[in-house]
């Protein structure tokens, strides 16, 4: 009887992208600001919650980014945003929360902030606790609202609510121009 011999064929690995750090802290913004999705949809209409694609789905680009971050802080690259974050121990939603704001305000289109359905579109808020997380850190408790970093222009309406960042915290996080304390 003949013995069938079989060999198996082993897929390639997918290599992940090499960390490295980035060039400057522009090149670190956009990077970041890449983590929450494109900053307009060609239709502007606001999308059904229900349709909003999940954070997970950019879970492994937040990782990669993050790990270019501390591969950049580590080069001793000046990162004014970091140095923000880490000095005010933001977490993860904080880290978010700002980069929506900062970007909005950074935006030449833009009224200076952004609508809450775009908030929630960016951030991947797209269940029930993840959106009341974001409700409570915009509009009712948590570091960015204790140092004054989230203005709103309030309404009743969910939908109606326009969040910016304090204008006097635009230029110290590009720039390390100025000063946030």
């Amino acid at each position: 009887s003949a013995v069938k011999i079989s060999r198996r064929v082993r897929k390639p690995k997918e290599e992940s992208p090499r960390v490295r750090p980035f060039e400057d802290g522009h090149q670190c913004l956009e990077a970041w600001f890449g983590v929450l999705g494109p900053n307009r949809e060609p239709d502007e209409s606001p999308a059904a919650l229900s349709n909003i694609p999940s954070f997970d789905e950019r879970k492994g680009y937040f990782d990669y980014i993050s790990d270019c971050t501390q591969a950049s802080l580590e080069a001793g690259l000046d990162l004014p945003l970091e140095a923000f974050i880490a000095r005010h121990e933001l977490d993860v939603v904080d880290r978010l929360i700002l980069l929506v704001l900062l970007r909005a305000s950074l935006d030449p289109v833009s009224d200076g902030g952004i609508s809450f359905v775009y908030v929630l579109r960016a951030l991947g808020a797209d269940s029930y606790l993840r959106r009341a997380t974001v409700v409570s850190r915009l509009d009712e408790e948590g570091k960015l609202r204790h140092l004054c970093a989230v203005h709103c222009i309030p309404s009743s309406h969910l939908k109606d609510r326009f969040y910016r960042l304090a204008p006097w915290l635009v230029k110290p996080m590009t720039t390390g121009e100025g000063d946030v304390d």
